[in-house]
């Protein structure tokens, strides 16, 4: 094994801890709520507060880490979720809890833009595949995370204890990633295209940045939710609703592992356009869909065809922008941090004044743009080769 599959596999490791802590709130929200005396749009606040830390952590380190390389702070990064999951664990209040969330926002978008950006460095013949193993490795740590959770809630452990294992993990790893040897950046070149401002400048780049927004904004709609959505239909098991978590991350992580292997000889527009027809179709199984059986099939095939779409996006910036990894990175995890940010918080406010089946259902519209989107992706592939 070289130097170079070493840290490709540190990054895989790294990045599955991304994906189990990335889910931690959710299984926990019931506990959370009850701890706290929360009403549901009060708990919804966790949402911004952790993506605007996050949004703060990714734009920070992926322009950093261009300029000045990746593995200082990787360390610092690592070490600061840490210390955000020991806040939150030892938090007597909720804005004290808030705080810490925001803490595990910054840390959190920092160590998934580096991890993301060390990928791009060092795998430029087939991002999108790289891109799409790692996300999908994400998405086996974001699988495994909820059940493991449901299973140390129910041997009767509190869920400051889930928060102070996950701090561990993030100490440990922190420590580690000042063994490796790291690539050099292009500092000159990614100076020149850090002051054009060249990537907000690609309509292509924006459409990118759009279809990242729309999935992680739809994606963390029923991942926020879905647990309370099905409790609130009655009928259905806490065991059972907190599953669904992990159910929907089985979907996402097979689609992701068959992009891997399809993505490069089909073309990334062409994979956007097919994911984003399968979403589109298995959201209304969701929203419609009144048996929770059927809801259940829903989740898994909104997961797996939700899978590709912000690797294959991710994937399609960075060749645009090879030079600038971490900032394109970055950009596109201001996406995924308004998308995680805004469409839950709004469907806790819905869902307070109406109920869930209505509140994730006005979330349709967001499908609409993806849509035209992605037919469109082709063609401008095509024109752009």
């Amino acid at each position: 094994m070289s130097r170079n599959d070493g840290l490709v596999r540190f990054c895989q490791v790294g990045y599955l801890f991304v994906g189990a802590i990335g889910i931690i709130f959710p299984p926990l929200m019931p506990s959370i709520i009850s701890h706290f005396g929360l009403s549901l749009a009060a708990a919804g606040l966790a949402f911004p507060a952790r993506s605007f830390g996050s949004l703060l952590g990714s734009m920070f380190s992926g322009v950093a880490s261009d300029l000045f390389g990746r593995k200082p702070l990787l360390v610092v990064s690592a070490l600061l979720q840490a210390g955000g999951l020991t806040l939150a664990a030892f938090a007597g209040y909720w804005l004290l809890f808030l705080l810490g969330f925001v803490i595990m926002g910054v840390s959190q978008g920092a160590v998934s833009t580096i991890i993301n950006a060390l990928t791009s460095d060092l795998r430029q013949d087939d991002r999108a595949r790289a891109f799409n193993v790692l996300h999908g490795i994400y998405s086996v740590g974001a699988a495994l995370s909820p059940l493991l959770i449901a299973l140390v809630l129910r041997w009767g452990q509190d869920w400051r204890v889930i928060f102070l294992g996950a701090a561990a993990i993030w100490f440990v790893y922190g420590v580690s990633a000042l063994w490796f040897d790291y690539p050099e950046q292009s500092g000159s070149v990614a100076k020149r295209q850090l002051l054009s401002v060249a990537f907000l400048k690609d309509r292509l780049a924006l459409s990118l940045f759009a279809v990242a927004f729309i999935y992680n904004g739809v994606a963390w709609v029923l991942l926020g939710w879905v647990n309370m959505y099905l409790q609130e239909g009655g009928g259905v098991s806490p065991f059972l609703a907190t599953s669904m978590i992990s159910l929907f991350y089985v979907g996402l992580t097979t689609g992701r592992f068959v992009c891997a292997a399809v993505a490069e000889r089909i073309g990334y527009g062409n994979s956007i356009r097919i994911l984003s027809v399968g979403a589109a179709i298995s959201l209304l199984l969701v929203i419609l869909g009144g048996h929770p059986l059927l809801i259940v099939f829903g989740v898994i095939m909104s997961g797996l065809f939700l899978s590709g779409l912000y690797p294959t996006a991710l994937a399609f910036a960075n060749n645009l922008f090879p030079a600038l990894a971490g900032t394109v990175v970055a950009t596109m995890s201001l996406a995924m941090n308004l998308g995680t940010m805004l469409p839950p918080w709004w469907t806790g406010i819905i869902a307070e004044k109406t109920n869930f089946k209505i509140a994730v259902g006005a979330n349709y519209i967001l499908m609409l743009p993806l849509l035209w989107i992605a037919w469109r992706l082709p063609k401008i592939e095509k024109g752009r080769a």
